[in-house]
């Protein structure tokens, strides 16, 4: 959102940001109230648009410009947006399943793996299939197993992990070695309960975002967590811009899509 601020301030234009609380009938709520004020365009940040047919017609109807981002799980134009933007959630999943795989084999440890999922977003849902088709597959090591998939919303996994970790430790004890969840907010607080139950073992892995939370904790070498995927968030901010200038002039879509970046503790603290 700061990123596509940034670039509205340098094209003049005036944006409202709304924040819909991680609740569809807030959500669903304030997408009808921007449709009313008669904008330009509208973004959906964050939001499933199949969640919102209704309103996505109406705007259609009225002629207001729709982009999302990570609204879908694909990536360029779709029947609801004039464009989504997001990296390929495949690509995503693929990078994840490899790098755990090869650290399994270079510390010499089984891979059980327990999958933290938002299962209301498409991408979310694509990125753990795709996961879970690599890591059973398990290509160059025998050592591996998704013990479960985990659903916690992301606007709730501040509260739920704390109290789902020790419940995970008491079923899967010793054979839970690694975690991936679809975004970094699920290792946030991740570390104290590790810490407390004696497993400074586990690693995590996200399979997408890079906040800077993340990023920092990952740096440090520190945290359990030693890797995101990141994507280029900033540059999605400006492509956000680019692609309802492209809508407002009648253009196509560009259909770009920008790719996931492997951040690690090594990458980080490179000289």
């Amino acid at each position: 959102y700061r990123s596509f601020e940034k670039a509205a301030k340098l094209l003049g234009w005036k944006i409202t940001i709304k924040n819909g609380m991680g609740k569809t009938s807030e959500q669903s709520r304030i997408f009808e109230e921007a449709i009313s004020g008669k904008p330009d365009g509208i973004i959906l940040g964050g939001l499933q648009s199949t969640a919102f047919k209704k309103e996505i017609q109406t705007a259609k109807e009225k002629n207001i410009a729709l982009v999302g981002w990570h609204a879908s799980e694909k990536a360029g134009p779709t029947k609801d947006l004039f464009a989504n933007i997001t990296t390929d959630p495949r690509e995503v999943a693929k990078i994840t399943a490899e790098f755990v795989i090869k650290d399994a084999i270079i510390n010499k440890a089984n891979l059980g793996i327990i999958l933290f999922n938002d299962s209301q977003f498409a991408i979310a849902n694509k990125k753990i299939k795709t996961i879970i088709d690599f890591i059973e597959a398990c290509k160059g090591y025998k050592n591996c197993k998704v013990l479960s998939v985990e659903n916690i919303p992301i606007s709730e996994a501040d509260k739920t992990i704390p109290t789902i970790v020790p419940k995970l430790i008491e079923k899967y004890g010793n054979h839970w070695t690694y975690s991936i969840g679809i975004n970094d907010i699920y290792f946030d607080t991740i570390n104290l309960p590790l810490l407390q139950a004696g497993r400074r073992d586990i690693r995590n892995v996200s399979a997408g975002d890079g906040s800077l939370t993340a990023l920092s904790r990952i740096s440090n070498g520190k945290s359990q967590q030693i890797g995101t995927i990141a994507e280029p968030l900033k540059l999605q901010g400006f492509q956000l811009a680019d692609e309802l200038n492209r809508a407002f002039a009648n253009h196509k879509p560009s259909e770009f899509i920008s790719k996931p970046i492997l951040v690690t503790t090594e990458l980080l603290q490179e000289k």
